[in-house]
């Protein structure tokens, strides 16, 4: 078996100068938005020689008895917050670190900052308004040690905020990027990254940023059109919140790239009108892009959905570097490949649904054929076409990842 990897050799500048178009790649970089914690921990505790303890980390909400929730409930209490604050916060990351590692990555993924910004913003609004928000819960379907036991979605009809009122509740001034220790986070980070490895700074504007952290999806909609006013005002204040995240973490020498992550897109086109996102949305995406080549960094997109009526902007006005999230049945990666390539590296392709289903042969020939268009001309990293869910079987994550392994080998 080949994975977990004994002696990698991560080299982000290699990726960095192969995502640009400057070097061509000597072999294959692997890139994830991220892997859920049940496919980290099973491969960490089963299949490495690291030993981390076990961490609860059920996905933060009410109710929840996790280490970050008891940070949530000390922020409600005190009004403070700290990216690192005691043993769980470090071992999680140390784990996370230690299996992109072996698993031959060249940089960490890690969502952690943008997790913060819509929690502690609406924590006690959220907190006020507990009972009538309503649980979107249902069972967790994935087998054995894999499965949470129920999953969540975002609320898509109401969410907290209605009216001005609810607005001048939102207490910005507690996102203070010194008080966080954002510094701290990314010093503690660097302090552990094995040399040739990086990490990104990840931010969300639209969804699940603004939409499922402050309006829900329904109310939203009504909102462009019955209070437009608010819904600007809200995306320019998350957006600033967004930009200080970003200006704050994309200087520091452990960090190699800006990834954003937003979904504004169904399977047939986007969630809200072109013209709207254009308006709203797409003018924050070109200053984080701007920030980031300020500092000679790329600017990553993740975008779920089909949402390539805006491609010429994005690649020609705001300059993405690269773009991931990709679907069979919107656009093959490989298809975007050809059509895009030459201008904008596409991250990863290769199907969930795909990667879920496939008996090995035809797995390993789906791979192989993505690789095989991909890996022309360079500009290119190899992985899912969204993110390593934990129903993904762990069988089929490793053919996936050996073949890219071996693929120029």
């Amino acid at each position: 078996m080949v994975f977990p990897l004994k002696n990698p050799k991560p080299d982000f500048e290699s990726l960095d100068k192969v995502i640009k178009g400057e070097k061509k790649p000597e072999r294959v970089h692997f890139v994830e938005e991220f892997a859920d914690a049940e496919i980290v921990n099973h491969i960490v505790k089963n299949m490495m020689e690291e030993k981390f303890p076990d961490l609860d980390e059920t996905w933060p909400s009410l109710g929840s008895d996790s280490h970050f929730q008891k940070k949530i409930d000390g922020f409600l209490k005190n009004g403070t917050f700290k990216m690192i604050d005691g043993e769980p916060d470090k071992i999680r990351l140390k784990r996370d670190i230690a299996f992109y590692y072996r698993m031959g990555f060249d940089y960490v993924p890690d969502l952690y900052p943008w997790t913060i910004l819509p929690i502690l913003l609406t924590a006690k609004l959220k907190s006020e308004k507990v009972d009538s928000i309503e649980a979107r819960q249902t069972a967790d379907t994935t087998d054995g040690e894999f499965s949470r036991g129920t999953r969540n979605w975002q609320e898509e009809s109401s969410g907290i905020v209605s009216s001005w009122e609810d607005f001048e509740k939102i207490e910005w001034d507690k996102l203070d990027m010194d008080k966080i220790g954002l510094e701290e986070y990314f010093k503690f980070a660097g302090e552990n990254l094995p040399e040739g490895m990086k990490m990104p700074i990840v931010g969300c504007l639209f969804d699940p940023g603004v939409v499922g952290g402050f309006f829900g999806f329904e109310d939203f909609c009504y909102g462009l059109y019955e209070k437009p006013d608010l819904i600007k005002a809200i995306i320019d204040k998350f957006g600033q919140a967004n930009y200080d995240l970003y200006e704050r973490a994309i200087a520091m020498d452990s960090v190699g790239l800006a990834w954003h992550a937003d979904d504004f897109a169904f399977t047939s086109g986007t969630m809200i009108s072109t013209d709207k996102l254009r308006e709203l949305i797409l003018p924050w995406f070109k200053k984080y892009a701007d920030l980031a080549h300020k500092h000679n960094k790329t600017f990553w997109l993740h975008a779920c959905g089909n949402m390539y009526e805006l491609m010429p902007e994005l690649i020609d006005d705001i300059k993405i570097d690269a773009k991931q999230s990709f679907e069979d049945k919107i656009l093959p990666v490989i298809e975007f490949k050809k059509k895009y390539g030459d201008r904008v590296a596409p991250l990863g392709g290769v199907d969930v649904d795909k990667l879920c289903r496939l008996p090995e042969e035809e797995l390993k020939s789906y791979c192989r054929n993505i690789l095989d268009i991909c890996m022309k001309g360079g500009k290119y990293a190899y992985g899912t076409g969204n993110s390593v869910a934990n129903y993904v079987p762990i069988k089929n994550y490793l053919i996936m990842m050996e073949e890219g392994y071996n693929y120029l080998k």
